[in-house]
């Protein structure tokens, strides 16, 4: 297929500008979303992309009028990448996040992105074909101190996303969950915790709690100093290429996602900082399920014969 039309959110920097500006280069088409036309890159409009005022925040009714505005603009859509979000509110321990705080995160990240999804997800299923990437995160799936409300508002997404990816399979459509890792985008340089070595954080927490898994890390701090050799890594251009070429069906995506096709995986680790903090994780949560095997096996009914993990 050529001449893809792509819907691009939070394209005004970061990954979902990089991966517009490739998408364009490649002779597909994109419709970026914005908050406000002032923050639409020039770049962008050079490359021939149609603006689309976003605002996640907006009442539901307001989100999905826009993404319908958006398949209206060429009759249809191939390709749904939900790129927008927020970390910029809720840093700090969970005993001092205000409610508001963590509401603005999942607001953003979860009921906004939800929302401007489902007209796509009607429009997928009636023509039987699409794509959509939801980007998550590094840090859904580790839980780091301190990033509470964004943590959980990106694991919420990406559970919503595991069971839309199934709801939609049988329609030819495909769902998947992007994790970067440490990449250069605005995710850290606006991010209020984040100061330049050898400067304090913009929002240094009242209480100070140290934990052994942030060992590399400040105590309350997760975000690594640039200085590191597990600091910012990942190439914006090199996760563009990776997302095209997974919807173009070429290139190393098509040889590794296309075997595991029909296996359900739909999490594309993205940047090798990524891959050895969630292994690492993995690891971690595979040893917490066999020691508290025994557990597990003494709450079953009496007549049910125990599942062991080995066989699972």
């Amino acid at each position: 297929m050529t001449n893809r039309v792509w819907v691009i959110t939070g394209t005004s920097s970061g990954l979902g500008l990089a991966l517009a500006l490739y998408v364009l280069k490649q002779g597909d088409r994109v419709i970026a979303s914005v908050r406000a036309l002032s923050k639409f890159p020039q770049a962008l409009a050079d490359a021939g992309a149609k603006p689309l005022i976003l605002d996640l925040d907006a009442p539901d009714l307001l989100v999905q009028r826009a993404a319908e505005d958006a398949i209206q603009i060429y009759g249809h859509v191939d390709v749904l990448v939900n790129n927008a979000g927020t970390n910029l509110t809720g840093y700090g321990p969970v005993e001092e996040t205000s409610m508001r705080e963590i509401r603005q995160q999942f607001q953003s990240n979860l009921f906004g992105t939800l929302a401007f999804t489902q007209p796509f997800v009607t429009h997928f299923r009636m023509r039987r074909t699409g794509h959509i990437f939801n980007v998550s995160s590094v840090a859904a799936g580790l839980f780091p101190p301190a990033w509470g409300g964004y943590s959980a508002s990106k694991a919420a997404l990406d559970a919503f996303s595991d069971t839309l990816a199934k709801e939609i399979a049988p329609f030819g459509i495909r769902v998947f969950i992007l994790m970067p890792g440490y990449f250069p985008t605005d995710i850290f340089r606006k991010h209020p915790s984040y100061a330049e070595e050898g400067q304090a954080p913009a929002k240094p927490p009242t209480v100070v709690y140290t934990d052994r898994a942030t060992q590399g890390y400040d105590s309350m701090n997760w975000l690594p100093r640039q200085s590191e050799a597990t600091g910012l890594v990942g190439d914006p251009e090199k996760f563009a290429e990776r997302v095209y070429e997974i919807v173009a069906g070429i290139g190393l995506p098509a040889r590794v996602i296309g075997q595991y096709a029909q296996a359900g995986w739909i999490r594309v680790i993205c940047g090798s900082d990524c891959e050895r903090l969630v292994v690492a994780k993995t690891e971690d949560t595979l040893e917490n399920l066999k020691a508290y095997g025994p557990i597990a096996r003494s709450t079953d009914l009496a007549h049910k014969k125990p599942i062991h993990l080995a066989r699972i």
